[in-house]
C-alpha cells in the first residue's frame, strides 16, 4: 500500500498534467505557448532534411523503375490496357 505521501504527490502530478494541458470540462484546450518551445531531440535538421530526399528518391525509383520492371517481367504492357483498366 502507498503511504499518504506518495498518493500526494502522484495527485499533484495529475493536477500539474491538467493545468498544463489546459482541460477544462472535458475539452482539451491547448495554447500555442506550448509549442513555441524548441523541441531537443536526438537528430538535426540535416538529418531530417536527408531522410525527406531519402523517402523521395525511394518514392520515384519506385515510380519510375521498380514497377515498370515488374510489369515487364510479368509479360504486361501498359499501353495495351484499356481505360477502365487504366
Amino acid at each position: 500500500s502507498k503511504s499518504e505521501d506518495e498518493l500526494t504527490v502522484s495527485q499533484a502530478s495529475i493536477d500539474a498534467i491538467k493545468a498544463r494541458a489546459r482541460v477544462a470540462d472535458g475539452d482539451l484546450k491547448v495554447g500555442l505557448d506550448d509549442y513555441r518551445e524548441k523541441w531537443r531531440v536526438p537528430w538535426s535538421g540535416a538529418t531530417v532534411a536527408l531522410g525527406l530526399v531519402g523517402w523521395c528518391v525511394s518514392f520515384v525509383g519506385v515510380a519510375a523503375i521498380g514497377f515498370p520492371l515488374a510489369l515487364s517481367r510479368a509479360h504486361i504492357d501498359p499501353s495495351a490496357f484499356t481505360p477502365v483498366e487504366q
